[in-house]
């Protein structure tokens, strides 16, 4: 009846480098304890959820990813991370112990992928530039051809219009400097010396006196560039069908690239700057090139290091899964590491763990071993083998024991607790043997409304309860000295 659900549990992860590594990537670790994660959710009756790490809220999948590595669930048929064979090279590796050259080679796979992509980017540029480059390179070839000057359409526009009426021009020339020179320049000085008879000491004169100045000298100054001009049109001897012949050159070009005449030559200089950037651009196409053969050179040399000590720990690595799994009552077991060549951010080979329950028949994966029981017993074995290494927080070991009794149990038993020295162990059995040796002993029950209820039980309850398991519902006095006799060897054990 209630409208939610709150559900908060707190880890210790002093020795886990991948969580401590996501924390950081994601900044959702405390400060003032590193070593402690608090992960919270919230879920409602209208389905809606929330959640938070360290009380910073985050999406559900970031809480999916923290907690697959805070717990493991072992059980029959949900074995969720030994059947996914990325955490089986991470286990491999776990085993290794070299998790600096793991992460170098991550480092190095991530760099070469970096440039490679920037590489492909700069190789589409290139390719679809290439027909553009093509049409660019004519068009420039033609305007250099043409040798276009700065300013010469327009110097050479003024000319034509000189020389098509050269003979008319210079007359009209010689005759306004002629009237300059005999008409007007003379009046001017004439005006200045009648002025200067009654002017005297009349300063308001002054001025237009010194307007007559500057007249007469400007007068004598456009005479002067008269005479210029006039000795320019004797100058040049360009004949006019060469200019008429260029200009029409110019107009071509412009007519054919559909711009003024004038902008005739800006235009070439835009083209010939795109044309160098095209041209830059295959150039840094090269040089990226050289980067991702680089790059991918470190990335092999790291990753083949570590695929060397991968092959080096296999044999003992499947001894030791091998070994465990006979202590567990399998005697005639094969377990191998399958390698497959493959490049990613892990390394140069995928792996997937094989096995044979029989070694009459060739090992398959994980995924095809037929029995629930015994695959279940194979991953834990690997679980065993690898606990040191993977350094997971918490082990959840659902019916572990399924299929195993007598002393088969026992041994188990005794492996988990070997296992709980490392990581914190819950496990849910109905072997007697095991459950004696738990540090807690909790007790899981179904009311008659399918209600579960779960109960810490002291000393005394342990007893009935183990007895229970041992004697089924008839619980003797006979149970209860077996039970007292399993929990005094579990303490002896300690």
């Amino acid at each position: 009846g209630a409208q939610q659900c709150e559900v908060i549990a707190e880890f210790s992860v002093e020795r886990v480098g991948q969580v401590d590594q996501f924390l950081r990537s994601f900044e959702l670790g405390d400060a003032s304890d590193p070593s402690a994660i608090v992960v919270r959710r919230i879920a409602g009756v209208d389905g809606r959820s929330r959640a938070w790490i360290n009380s910073i809220p985050v999406n559900l999948s970031a809480l999916r990813q923290l907690c697959q590595l805070l717990v493991e669930i072992h059980g029959q048929f949900a074995q969720q991370q030994l059947l996914n064979t990325e955490t089986q090279l991470a286990w491999l590796d776990d085993y290794v112990g070299d998790p600096g050259l793991v992460a170098e080679v991550q480092r190095h796979y991530d760099n070469w992928q970096s440039i490679k992509t920037q590489y492909q980017v700069a190789e589409a540029a290139v390719q679809r530039a290439a027909a553009h480059r093509e049409l660019l390179d004519y068009q420039v070839g033609e305007l250099d051809a043409l040798n276009l000057g700065p300013t010469e359409f327009e110097d050479l526009t003024a000319q034509y219009k000189r020389h098509s009426n050269q003979e008319v021009s210079k007359l009209q020339i010689r005759e306004l400097r002629q009237r300059l020179e005999d008409q007007i320049v003379p009046l001017v000085s004439q005006f200045q010396a009648e002025l200067n008879r009654f002017q005297g000491d009349d300063a308001e004169l002054q001025a237009t006196q010194d307007f007559f100045e500057t007249a007469e000298i400007n007068l004598e100054e456009a005479s002067s560039s008269l005479q210029s001009y006039d000795t320019l049109l004797h100058r040049e001897n360009v004949p006019i069908e060469d200019i008429s012949s260029r200009l029409d050159k110019i107009h071509d070009l412009s007519r054919k690239h559909k711009i003024h005449p004038r902008d005739l030559y800006a235009h070439q200089q835009d083209l010939h700057n795109e044309l160098n950037r095209l041209v830059g651009t295959a150039q840094d196409l090269q040089k990226l090139s050289t980067k991702v053969s680089y790059a991918r050179q470190q990335y092999t040399d790291t990753a083949s290091e570590l695929s060397t000590k991968r092959q080096q720990a296999k044999s003992s690595f499947c001894t030791a899964v091998i070994d465990t799994l006979n202590t567990l009552g399998m005697h005639d077991v094969d377990f191998k590491i399958d390698f497959r060549a493959e490049e990613h951010a892990r390394g140069l080979e995928r792996i997937e763990y094989l096995v044979s329950p029989n070694s009459k028949y060739a090992p398959t994966s994980l995924k095809e071993t037929a029995s629930g029981g015994e695959i279940s017993r194979i991953s834990l074995a690997i679980l065993v083998v690898v606990s040191k290494a993977s350094k997971l927080p918490c082990l959840i070991l659902d019916e572990a024991d399924i299929g195993i009794g007598g002393t088969t149990a026992d041994t188990l038993g005794r492996m988990l607790y070997k296992l709980a020295q490392e990581s914190q162990v819950v496990c849910v059995t109905h072997a007697p043997q095991v459950a004696a040796l738990g540090q807690t002993h909790l007790q899981v029950v179904k009311s008659s409304e399918q209600d579960i209820q779960i109960d810490a039980l002291d000393a005394t309850k342990r007893i009935e309860e183990i007895a229970r398991m041992v004697g089924g519902r008839r619980v003797n006095q006979e149970a209860r000295d077996y039970a007292q006799t399993l929990l005094r060897e579990a303490t002896m054990s300690e």
